[in-house]
């Protein structure tokens, strides 16, 4: 429906006004699509070509696709072939418009779908973004847990192109636990998420918000059952780590996290690297020591402690942690804390340095990881989940997945379409003959 063909009258309500509109032109294009599918299958029964080449008309059949538009459905021929000893059946139309046998949702809502993913988009915003297709969480879940991106990561990680790293290589990692789905049972689940940068991006960081420049990303994700070997993990981020960046032998590493053994330990297999602590997780826990913010006296005692930790000043703020009185409820939990301290001890003396911008790897968990989970749902099915991701963090590393299953896509549905045109199929009659 035009606007054209709108009475004045027709304007009495303005939010009814562009629902009707808009709901006027999907019924609209579904019908032209309709149609246009249906010219298809005329073209190619009016075609001499298809009779040349021995496919026989065999009567009709319904199809409905689920279009970005919504569901349409249409009409098109089923054709018979004599291929050596049997007939075989094909919608010729069907080859035309890259139909696939057994899907109802058309490849570009796939795509577009996949793309949404990759730029973190959860299933309940994908729904809500296509609304007119009507789509369900079960039918976009499907769509994600089906895809297959391993043969296109393959080829697309070989022509990765290199950064040149001016000055520092900062690595921060961080844990994250959750349950999937699997094999219809709850299964629990590591993830380990390792973020690369080289600093700040001076063009588009301000003083509020600060940028990083080059992000790369890696993860692990494993039964929680399933050990890693620290050696081994290391030796594995110098190889990712080698594929994005240029010049790494020659430059200092910054190792940040949150203080966990692991973590700690991975400073002594990197060469030339540094360990500096997350000022988030240590803040955190000064605050459980000093939780009276309201009393002055425990307030001070908290601004103290926190300006020695970002002074460095490792001993001191052990020594000062020791001399806190709590009460015996809490002096387990202090002595804990304490340990804490002192393990990282190395880490805090970092603090002071230049080239320590800061620890972002519990925003980075909470961004690629937990966004995707949706801060509590953790239902989610193993393969599902795990695509989800795969695509979020090949996204942050600058490949182009779907991009190349696009093109891969359009390679093999032109090579289909081309067999069964080019083909030529004799009849049974010219056999006998």
């Amino acid at each position: 429906m035009g606007i054209d063909k709108l009475g004045n009258n027709d304007f009495n309500n303005q939010y009814l006004f562009f629902e009707d509109y808009q709901e006027n032109n999907l019924i609209r294009i579904r019908n032209d699509l309709k149609n246009y599918f249906e010219s298809i299958d005329r073209e190619i029964f009016f075609a001499a070509w298809r009779k040349n080449k021995g496919y026989i008309p065999d009567g009709f059949k319904s199809r409905t696709l689920l279009t970005i538009y919504g569901p349409v459905t249409f009409k098109r021929r089923i054709y018979k072939y004599w291929d050596k000893t049997r007939y075989h059946y094909v919608f010729l139309a069907d080859k035309k418009l890259q139909i696939e046998k057994y899907s109802r949702v058309t490849s570009h809502l796939k795509f577009k779908i996949l793309e949404q993913v990759a730029t973190g988009k959860r299933q309940r915003d994908i729904c809500d973004m296509f609304a007119s297709a009507k789509l369900t969480r079960t039918t976009v879940s499907n769509i994600i847990k089906l895809s297959d991106f391993q043969k296109s990561f393959d080829h697309i990680n070989k022509n990765i192109t290199k950064v040149k790293i001016h000055q520092y290589l900062y690595i921060n990692m961080d844990e994250t636990f959750l349950k999937l789905r699997k094999n219809n049972k709850m299964k629990k689940y590591r993830i380990r998420l390792v973020t690369f940068h080289t600093g700040y991006d001076q063009t588009y960081s301000t003083a509020k918000r600060k940028v990083l420049a080059n992000k790369r990303v890696y993860y692990q994700l494993l039964p929680i059952s399933k050990r890693i070997n620290t050696f081994e993990f290391m030796l594995t981020l110098e190889r990712v780590a080698r594929k994005f960046y240029d010049n790494l032998d020659e430059t200092k590493v910054i190792i940040g996290g949150d203080g966990a053994p692991w973590i700690r330990e991975a400073a002594n297999y990197w060469l030339n690297s540094e360990y500096v602590l997350d000022k988030f997780h240590a803040v955190r826990y000064l605050k459980q020591i000093f939780s009276n913010s309201k009393n002055q006296s425990t307030y001070q005692s908290y601004r103290a402690s926190k300006k020695l930790f970002e002074q460095g000043a490792s001993k001191e703020l052990i020594n000062q942690l020791k001399e806190v009185k709590v009460k015996p409820a809490k002096e387990q939990k202090l002595e804990k804390i304490i340990n804490y301290f002192s393990n990282n001890s190395f880490g805090i003396s970092n603090q002071k340095l230049a080239w320590n911008i800061g620890v972002s790897a519990e925003g980075d968990i909470s961004h690629i990881v937990k966004w995707l989970l949706g801060y509590g749902s953790k239902a989610f099915n193993y393969q599902t989940f795990k695509n989800m991701l795969f695509l979020k963090t090949a996204e942050i590393n600058q490949l182009n997945i779907v991009g190349f299953l696009k093109e891969q896509y359009q390679l093999e549905k032109e090579a289909i379409k081309s067999f069964y045109w080019k083909s030529y199929w004799a009849t049974r009659e010219n056999i006998r003959c």
